[in-house]
């Protein structure tokens, strides 16, 4: 089975190498998905069994920040992978990862048959990818929420935000049991536990130095800032629930 990876440099991506050791795993500038020619001759080329497409521009402020880039990336990115996926290879099995974002974070819980209504850019971006890709005959969308179990990313952590978080490594080894799996449609990969990001702050490597914040004090520094999605929460109805540290519920 052969197995390409987009965005191998990325959060996800480097744990995908580990996972998927025998796979295909590229950057930017192995395949840069915005350019639709390049991707044609590279699928052309390499004919996957499987493409797990990890490779996006994320975070809410920075798809805000600069909408081009984010649209590029994440919306004709994934266009010319899609087009390119029906011409060269359409029985490939297209894994495309999304999330919570897609969706406005006011509802208790988000189901995979749940209305998606985006409040930022980002999720719009998002949004538009799943919609794409639900064009191939073989897709599946994968929505989840992680962090890097290394390294918590940035110096204060928000109380009152929530999902049931996975750990990049978590997220990476559940994946391949959505390759092993071979499901189509709509999956959500989940951690059991509901936790603020700040309660998941905690468990990564660097949480001494990691402080509390709150969406009032965040918007009251960030007046311009956009809307981020406060309750991230998922529903999975169609898979395993797993713990962090990779073990299933």
């Amino acid at each position: 089975m052969k197995i390409i990876t987009t965005g191998a440099n990325g959060r996800l991506g480097k744990k995908l190498r580990e996972v998927f050791p025998e796979a295909t795993h590229t950057t930017r500038n192995e395949l840069d998905f915005s350019d639709r020619e390049a991707v044609y001759d590279f699928l052309q080329k390499e004919q996957p069994d499987v493409i797990i497409h990890a490779g996006a521009q994320t975070g809410i402020v920075n798809c805000d920040k600069d909408k081009e880039k984010a649209w590029s990336s994440n919306v004709l990115g994934t266009e010319n992978l899609v087009w390119g996926v029906k011409k060269f290879c359409p029985d490939c099995h297209f894994i495309f990862l999304s999330t919570p974002c897609v969706f406005d974070g006011k509802a208790e819980e988000i189901a995979e048959d749940s209305i998606p209504n985006p409040s930022n850019f980002y999720g719009v971006t998002k949004l538009c990818g799943e919609l794409l890709v639900r064009q191939l005959s073989n897709w599946c969308i994968v929505r989840s929420n992680f962090v890097m179990k290394e390294k918590y990313e940035y110096p204060k952590s928000f109380s009152d935000r929530y999902s049931n978080y996975l750990m990049d490594t978590d997220l990476a080894k559940a994946i391949k049991d959505v390759v092993e799996a071979k499901p189509m449609g709509i999956i959500h990969l989940v951690g059991s536990k509901r936790l603020s990001m700040y309660e998941l702050s905690q468990r990564c490597d660097n949480a001494k130095d990691v402080q509390p914040t709150n969406l009032e004090e965040y918007y009251k520094n960030n007046p311009n800032s956009p809307k981020l999605t406060q309750n991230m929460m998922l529903v999975s109805t169609r898979w395993k629930k797993y713990k962090i540290g990779f073990s299933y519920e």
